[in-house]
C-alpha cells in the first residue's frame, strides 16, 4: 500500500465508492432510491456488450465507463485528478456516452477542469487471437491530469468477490490472477479491504506527493479487496490498459511465471470500429429523413452481430434465450444481412432436439418446437436456402409430429377439457402464470404451417400433407376455444388462455398477429388492441401489467409493428419512444424503470429488444404478408415532401429496394422486388391507398398527399421523428 497516504484519510460517504447504479439506489432523495440499497441493481441495469468476432468471450461497459471483463467478475473503474479536484464518473453530471461509429466500441466523455477526459472501451484480439478488453483514457484538457484505475468488488448487476489484490510490476493481480496490465508500473497505488476506509479515500487524500506500494498482496477474507493504480496523463496523450477476457482459469499462473505483457499490436479504438463497419455492409440499408431511425438500425446491426457467436447467441449474463426470442433475433439478423450467421445457429438445432421431436431447454415451454420451425422458415423464405432445409428435414418432421401429438394426446394433461391445444406449461413472464395458453398454440400453429411449406419445398409432399392436417386440427381447436371465450367474456378481447380472465397477459395477441395467424384488422386484434392501449400503455410504451416490473421496450416495438400492419399512425409514437429510450451507446435493457429510465430487470443490453427495434423499423419501411408488399404503410408527417430510399431488404417476397421522390404534393415511387414469385402485389398504403401493382419492377407517380406543403415549409430539418 502507498506508505505516504495520510494517516487520517478523508471521510468519504459509502455511496461515493459504489458504482453508478448503487449510488442512485442509496440516494433517498432520488427516484431510484431502494430501501436498504437493494441486494443488486434494480434501477439502472444498463450496459453495452463488448467482444470480438470468432470468440465467445464477452465483457460489458456501464453508462459511466465501468468495465467488467466477464460475468460475475470484478470491475475496472476510472477516476480523474485535475488541477482543482478528483472527478468520479459515477457522480459527475457532465458524463455522456456514445457508440463509436455505431460499433461495440464505447466512448465515455467526462468534463473536468480545463476540458474533457475521454474513456474508450472495446474488445480486440491480440496476435495469438486471445481476446483482450482494452481501456483507453485520453486527456483532452489543457493540462496534465492523474488517472486512477481501480479494481472494484462490484459489477453492473451487484457485488463481486475479490479476495486479494497486489501489484506485480505493471500488472494488477486479482486473486493471484493477472487482472489488469498498465503500460508500466504505476506512479502510486493503494489497496484496501473491507475494514479500511477504502481506496477512494486514499486516492482523494494522497493526490499530492509521492507514493509507493507495499510488498505482497492485500488479502480480504470478506471478498471486498480493491486496488487503485494512479498514473500521470499529460495533455493530449492516451494511456492504454488491457484486461485478459479469457476465464480466470485460462490465465492463472504459477508464481514463478511472469504474466504476459499487453500485446503491442492491439488495434486502436478507431481501427476496431472500422473493422466492425467492414463486417456490417450487408442487408437492409436506409437513407431516410430521420437520422435517429437510421442510427438505431446501424447500432443494432453491429451489436447484434456481436451476439451471433457461431452456433449460439451470446448474452450477458449468459443465458439461453427461449426459442421464440431466438426466432426474433435470428429474423432481425437475417434482415440485416447476416444470413450465414443465422444458418450457423440453425444448422446446430438437430443436436438440440430430443428423439421425440421436442427441442431441449426448458421442458415446460410448449412453444419451443413451433418457434424453432418458424425461425428456420423465416430464413428459408428470405434466402431460398433449400440445402439447409433438406439437411434438417428429419428434425422438421419430428418437431411437427411432436406438436401434433402434444395437442391431441391426453397424456401429461391436467385439464383434458383443453384437448386440441398444447398442454399447460410455462409462458413468458409478461403473460402471467403457467397454464394452457394461446401463445403456445399460435407459435405451434405457425410452426406447423411453416413445416408443411418447407417439406413441400424440398419435395416431401406426403409428409407435408400430414403436417397440413395437423395444422388444420390445431387451427380448428384454437377457433373453438376462442369462440367459447368470446361468449364467456362478451368481448373479442383474447385472454392468455381458454377460460382465463382478462389481464395484462392479453399482450400475447401481438405475437399472434405478427406470426400471421390472427388477422390484424379482425375483431380479435381490434378489441384486444383497444384493451391494451386503454390499460397497459404509459407514455406511449407498454407497461408490464402482470409483474409490474416496468416498461417493456421489446413489446412496445411489437405493438408498433401490429399498428403498422393495421396502418395506424400510433405506431410512430411507439418507435419515437423506443429511439428515445436507448442508452447513449444505443442499446436497451429488457425492462425500463418508468421513473429513472434505467434498466429495471433482466439484461442490461438485451439482444431481443434490439432485434424487435430492427423489425419495427423494417415494418415502417414495408410490411410483407400474404403475398402483399405494403411499402411505407405509415408515413411520418415530417417525411412528406422529402425523399427516402431503402436498399437490399430481404423479405419473404424477394429482395426489396424502393425509393420515394416528390413532384410537388405527389410522390413518385420506384421499386424493385428481386426474385419475387408471380402474383406478388405491391402497395403503398401510407402514400396512396388506391395504388396496387403486380409488377416486380416499376415506377409510378402517386396521387397527392395532404399536408405536403406544410411539411416542406415547416418540417424539422432532421426529419422531425424525435
Amino acid at each position: 500500500m502507498d506508505d505516504t497516504a495520510p494517516t487520517n484519510p478523508p471521510v468519504v460517504p459509502a455511496a461515493w465508492g459504489a458504482p453508478w447504479w448503487r449510488q442512485r439506489q442509496l440516494d433517498p432523495t432520488g427516484p431510484a432510491f431502494v430501501p436498504g440499497g437493494g441486494s443488486g441493481n434494480e434501477t439502472h441495469r444498463n450496459w453495452t456488450l463488448l467482444g470480438t468476432l470468432g470468440r465467445s468471450e464477452r465483457a460489458v461497459v456501464d453508462p459511466r465507463g465501468l468495465v467488467t471483463p466477464w460475468e460475475g467478475a470484478w470491475s475496472l473503474d476510472w477516476w480523474v485528478g485535475a488541477e482543482d479536484r478528483w472527478y468520479l464518473p459515477a457522480r459527475e453530471a457532465t458524463v455522456r456516452q456514445r457508440s463509436v461509429d455505431h460499433a461495440p466500441v464505447v466512448e465515455t466523455v467526462m468534463r473536468v477542469h480545463g476540458g474533457d477526459v475521454v474513456h474508450r472501451a472495446f474488445a480486440a484480439a491480440g496476435p495469438d487471437s486471445e481476446p483482450w478488453l482494452i481501456v483507453e483514457v485520453e486527456n483532452r484538457t489543457a493540462a496534465a491530469v492523474a488517472i486512477a484505475l481501480a479494481v472494484r468488488p462490484w459489477g453492473p448487476t451487484g457485488a463481486a468477490r475479490v479476495g486479494s489484490v497486489a501489484m506485480d510490476g505493471p500488472w494488477v493481480m486479482v486473486d493471484d490472477v493477472p487482472g489488469v496490465v498498465l503500460p508500466q508500473a504505476p506512479w502510486r497505488w493503494y489497496a484496501a479491504g473491507a475494514g479500511d476506509p477504502g481506496v477512494l479515500a486514499s486516492v482523494l487524500g494522497g493526490a499530492e506527493g509521492d507514493g509507493a506500494g507495499a510488498e505482497g498482496p492485500l488479502v480480504c477474507p470478506d471478498g471486498r479487496a480493491e486496488l487503485a493504480a494512479v498514473v500521470p496523463l499529460p495533455h493530449t496523450l492516451v494511456v492504454r490498459v488491457g484486461v485478459p477476457m479469457a476465464a480466470p482459469a485460462a490465465h492463472r499462473r504459477s508464481r514463478a511465471v511472469a504474466p504476459p505483457a499487453l500485446p503491442a499490436q492491439v488495434p486502436s479504438a478507431e481501427q476496431v470500429a472500422s473493422g466492425w463497419r467492414a463486417q456490417t455492409t450487408r442487408g437492409m440499408r436506409l437513407e431516410v429523413p430521420d437520422a435517429s431511425l437510421a442510427t438505431m438500425v446501424e447500432v443494432a446491426r453491429r451489436h447484434l452481430l456481436a451476439v451471433a457467436g457461431g452456433e449460439d447467441l451470446l448474452t450477458w449474463p449468459q443465458a439461453e434465450l427461449s426459442y421464440p426470442d431466438t426466432a426474433v433475433v435470428l429474423e432481425a439478423l437475417g434482415v440485416l444481412g447476416f444470413a450465414d450467421e443465422v444458418a450457423n445457429v440453425l444448422s446446430a438445432w438437430e443436436d438440440r432436439q430430443a428423439l421425440d421431436g421436442r427441442f431441449l431447454g426448458n421442458d415446460r415451454r410448449r412453444d419451443a418446437a413451433g418457434a424453432a420451425l418458424v425461425a428456420l422458415a423465416n430464413h428459408w423464405r428470405a434466402t431460398g436456402d433449400d440445402e439447409l432445409v433438406d439437411a434438417l428435414v428429419g428434425p422438421v418432421a419430428k418437431a411437427a409430429h411432436w406438436i401434433d401429438r402434444r395437442a391431441t394426446s391426453r397424456r401429461h394433461r391436467r385439464d383434458p377439457a383443453t384437448l386440441g391445444l398444447l398442454p399447460d406449461g410455462d409462458v413468458p413472464g409478461v403473460l402471467g402464470a403457467p397454464g394452457v395458453s394461446y401463445h403456445d398454440a399460435w407459435w405451434s400453429l405457425r410452426g406447423l404451417e411453416d413445416a408443411a411449406a418447407m417439406l413441400r419445398g424440398v419435395d416431401q409432399p406426403d409428409a407435408a400433407g400430414e403436417v397440413d392436417a395437423a395444422a388444420q386440427r390445431l387451427r380448428s381447436a384454437i377457433a373453438t376455444y376462442l369462440a367459447g371465450d368470446e361468449r364467456r367474456l362478451g368481448t373479442a378481447v383474447v385472454p392468455v388462455g381458454p377460460g382465463r380472465p382478462l389481464d395484462g397477459g392479453v399482450v400475447g395477441l401481438l405475437d399472434a398477429v405478427l406470426l400471421g395467424v390472427v388477422d390484424p384488422l379482425g375483431p380479435q386484434a381490434t378489441d384486444t388492441l383497444e384493451w391494451i392501449r386503454a390499460r397497459s400503455v404509459v407514455d406511449d410504451a407498454l407497461f408490464d401489467d402482470v409483474g409490474a416490473t416496468g416498461l417493456l421496450p421489446g413489446l412496445t416495438a411489437r405493438l408498433a409493428r401490429v399498428e403498422l400492419a393495421r396502418g395506424e399512425p400510433a405506431a410512430l409514437a411507439r418507435l419515437r419512444w423506443l429511439a428515445g429510450a436507448a442508452t447513449g451507446a444505443g442499446t436497451w435493457p429488457s425492462v425500463i424503470h418508468p421513473r429513472t429510465g434505467g434498466g429495471a430487470r433482466g439484461a442490461g443490453c438485451d439482444p431481443v429488444v434490439a432485434a424487435d427495434a430492427v423489425l419495427g423499423v423494417r415494418d415502417l419501411m414495408a410490411v410483407v404478408s400474404g403475398g402483399v408488399v405494403n411499402l411505407a404503410p405509415v408515413v411520418p408527417e415530417a417525411w412528406l415532401g422529402r425523399s427516402w430510399e431503402v436498399h437490399d431488404l430481404p423479405t419473404a417476397a424477394g429482395r426489396l429496394g424502393f425509393a420515394v421522390r416528390w413532384h410537388g404534393e405527389r410522390p413518385a415511387l420506384l421499386w424493385e422486388l428481386e426474385g419475387a414469385e408471380p402474383g406478388v402485389v405491391v402497395r403503398a398504403g401510407g402514400l396512396d391507398a388506391s395504388f396496387s401493382s403486380t409488377d416486380p419492377v416499376g415506377e409510378v407517380l402517386l396521387g397527392p398527399v395532404g399536408g405536403t406543403g406544410a411539411a416542406v415549409a415547416g418540417g424539422d430539418p432532421d426529419g422531425g421523428f424525435q
